[in-house]
């Protein structure tokens, strides 16, 4: 209970039952990438309406790709260092979270 510049192995207790309450946040996490993902890929459907504004939407085609760019740059990027395949060996900091902030970044300035 003290904070560290190093956390060594095991240093951080190990998730191991479902019930344990550190689980609600990446879960929530989880949940909330699924979210802005269904939105991304709601702005890249084009229209149902005329040609007009099926040419206005193919004019804006390039805008409309940049959350999905974003995502893409976020998971990414932060896949290979999650432990998920392979463990790293390392705490994930802020050091290696710049490339998918950016990702995120992007992803929310192409849906504003």
């Amino acid at each position: 209970s003290f904070l560290c510049y190093d956390y060594s192995f095991d240093a951080i207790p190990l998730v191991r039952a479902p019930s344990d309450a550190r689980l609600l946040l990446p879960i929530a996490a989880y949940l909330a990438f699924f979210l802005l993902l269904c939105l991304s890929l709601q702005v890249l459907r084009p229209p149902r309406s005329s040609s007009a504004s099926s040419a206005q939407w193919l004019s804006r085609s390039r805008v409309r790709e940049a959350p999905i760019v974003g995502l893409a740059m976020l998971v990414l990027s932060f896949f290979p260092m999650s432990n998920v395949v392979f463990p790293v060996g390392t705490m994930i900091g802020e050091r290696l979270l710049y490339i998918p902030s950016a990702g995120l970044l992007l992803c929310f300035v192409g849906l504003g």
